[in-house]
């Protein structure tokens, strides 16, 4: 007679943390799953963090503290940089060359722990006549979906630019940056008080802006332009070369990008051209 057997219940698959890591290394330093640093401290660091709890600022209310990190961290316009051609010009918004307060984010483990995404989201990344795509490449994937707005700085714009297929690499813009809900256009321009530009530039507007919502497959996109009279700067050969050579000798690893460390004297430029403080 054969025996009975009973059956095993089945086993229940426990769902992984999203944010699960790894034990950190008593060197170097490990991410989460999500790209922000562990920062939980080890050995002497753990003195550190508890003396740094007594602290006046760290002691306010967690809104109050968010207020200022926010205020420190956020409201910029930072500038992506492409290869600069031999002998072209550079347009650079006023707003661009305030100087970051991301080094605030070195102070301690738990203003980074509060405030590592603020220069993403609070932030506004804009680039210089150039496909944004390739430049946003740059950003690893939780970076880019932190992102919330952008600003394309062109030179001028015409009815070719606004009506033709020049615009239709947005759409890939708009793909690459789930998180975006600001894109503006920011025209240079020589004259901006001229009743002539006033009136074509009314009229092109509203040409880019139907242009835009229809590659924007449907999100929640607050578009508009605006015109800022022209701040450009010449690059002769010379120049140039100094530029990159300073560029070179400024390279910081990827990691040091995904830190966020705070800029040097001359600004923060890391290979392949990308500078995220100016």
């Amino acid at each position: 007679m054969a025996r009975a057997t009973r059956a095993k219940p089945p086993r229940m698959e426990q769902e992984r943390p999203v944010n699960k890591v790894i034990k950190r290394p008593a060197r170097g330093y490990h991410k989460f799953r999500n790209g922000i640093l562990n920062v939980k401290p080890k050995g002497g660091e753990k003195a550190i963090t508890k003396t740094n709890q007594s602290s006046p600022l760290l002691r306010l209310p967690a809104e109050i503290r968010n207020k200022i990190w926010a205020l420190s961290l956020g409201g910029q316009v930072m500038r992506l940089l492409g290869s600069v051609p031999n002998g072209s010009r550079r347009v650079i918004a006023l707003s661009s060359t305030e100087r970051s307060g991301v080094a605030l984010l070195r102070v301690c483990r738990q203003i980074y722990a509060e405030a590592a995404g603020m220069p993403l989201s609070l932030n506004t990344f804009s680039y210089y006549q150039h496909p944004a795509v390739s430049l946003f490449k740059y950003f690893k994937p939780h970076q880019r979906k932190q992102i919330t707005s952008v600003r394309a700085d062109l030179d001028g714009i015409t009815f070719e630019t606004s009506g033709g297929l020049d615009l239709d690499w947005t759409r890939r813009l708009f793909e690459f940056l789930p998180a975006l809900k600001t894109y503006r256009l920011c025209v240079f321009k020589e004259d901006t008080t001229s009743p002539a530009n006033s009136h074509k530039g009314g009229v092109i507007e509203r040409i880019v802006y139907k242009r835009i919502k229809s590659l924007a497959l449907g999100a929640a996109i607050n578009f508009g332009v605006e015109y800022i009279a022209q701040d450009l700067r010449t690059f002769n050969s010379e120049s140039i070369e100094i530029q990159w050579q300073v560029v070179h000798y400024q390279i910081l690893d990827r990691q040091t990008v995904d830190r966020f460390l705070s800029p040097p004297a001359q600004g923060l430029r890391v290979n392949n051209g990308v500078n995220f403080w100016e």
